[in-house]
């Protein structure tokens, strides 16, 4: 899931890259409106423009900031195509030999390999698809006449009014602790562990976002999350003639459907704000990661041992599933392009318990921190 991310990143680096304004812009007479059409695009008519025929309308206004966008957005586009399709044959290639013992281990990880494929190629080809549209947005300011406010002095109305409107896309880090009460001691193989705690766990997030302007000072941001959570414990512990000590992490993956009010500090420019709102999660995954040491205090020698254990969730009910709390946080956000950079720090605060051990009375919480990248274009 690492290198999916990171591909997810190098492609929104490039859709951010295709928006910096270009210099040089020639507009001749007569240039025909273009939209967005499935898969492709359309003329004022409804006609399907292909090829040769976008290359003349292209040609038209002269203006290597909408070439640049339309060709990246391109490229991204057929990324994302080809890793839909890669994903697509995984899940086949998993579904394709059939037991009567059901699938086995080995399956359902190619299977799930091929799920998180598909899904980064869509949201690739969703920063595909908002390079092109941004593109097809300044290509009908130039072809009609109103121009960018990057080509002629001011804004322009049609500029103004894309403002009202943002959707994007965002990734990062995520810090979580859920406030354990590591046990005192702990013996394990006849060495007393007693030096325990809990410890940051980190894990990653996705987010697709958009954002509609209320006033001036006021944003409203809708946001479809996917982002690990979770928990860790650190133990030491030694004996007359061994040293040990081990880590165990808990990442939970939850997907998430988040509001949060935005206030923007200064509405004369993007800059500093602020954000609240609930978030309602629900968890599609654990996986604990556990690695010891044990060490011969008189020889020396050490040995290393490491588990990663999936945890099956047919014993959970829905409602067991479920996490709920409030995202408070600040960010910032810097002109680029059509777009805007996005920069976010965030802290969640989980109002639900998820201890699952109906004999524990302890209370256990979602809480942690996230830092987050991302960019966001008029829609």
């Amino acid at each position: 899931m690492k290198k999916h991310l990171l591909l997810f990143a190098l492609a929104l680096c490039c859709a951010t890259a295709s928006s910096a304004q270009i210099p040089n812009t020639t507009v001749k007479t007569d240039c025909k409106p273009l939209t967005i059409k499935f898969l492709g695009f359309s003329d004022h008519n409804g006609n399907r423009v292909r090829g040769a025929d976008l290359r003349d309308m292209l040609e038209c206004v002269q203006d290597k900031t909408t070439t640049n966008r339309f060709k990246s957005g391109h490229a991204i586009d057929w990324i994302g195509a080809g890793l839909v399709a890669a994903g697509s044959v995984l899940v086949l290639a998993a579904g394709a030999t059939k037991s009567p013992y059901g699938p086995s281990d080995e399956q359902l990880k190619l299977g799930l390999w091929g799920l998180e494929t598909m899904g980064v190629g869509l949201g690739i080809q969703l920063g595909g698809l908002l390079a092109k549209k941004s593109a097809v947005r300044r290509y009908n300011e130039l072809a009609l006449g109103v121009m960018p406010a990057n080509v002629f002095a001011g804004p322009s109305a049609t500029a103004e009014k894309t403002k009202e409107k943002r959707i994007g896309v965002s990734f990062g880090k995520t810090f979580y602790k859920r406030g354990i009460e590591a046990p005192a001691i702990v013996y394990i193989e006849g060495i007393p562990f007693d030096d325990n705690s809990e410890i940051v766990n980190s894990g990653f997030y996705l987010s697709i976002f958009s954002e509609n302007k209320l006033s001036d000072r006021f944003r409203g941001r809708a946001e479809f999350n996917w982002v690990q959570r979770g928990f860790g414990l650190s133990m030491r512990g030694s004996s007359p003639y061994l040293e040990a000590n081990s880590k165990t992490r808990a990442l939970t993956n939850y997907l998430e459907a988040a509001w949060l009010a935005q206030f923007v500090a200064n509405p004369s420019k993007p800059g500093i704000l602020l954000s609240a709102g609930p978030g309602l999660g629900f968890l599609t995954g654990v996986k604990i990661k556990s690695r010891a040491t044990v060490r011969d205090i008189q020889t020396g020698e050490s040995n290393t041992a490491s588990e990663s254990t999936k945890v099956d969730l047919e014993g959970y009910s829905f409602s067991d599933r479920l996490d709920y709390g409030l995202h408070l946080g600040t960010g910032a956000r810097w002109p680029a392009g059509d777009g805007q950079v996005c920069f976010d720090v965030r802290y969640y605060l989980g109002l639900k318990n998820v201890n699952d051990d109906p004999y524990s009375p302890e209370k256990e919480f979602n809480r942690g921190w996230s830092l987050g990248l991302g960019y966001a274009m008029p829609f």
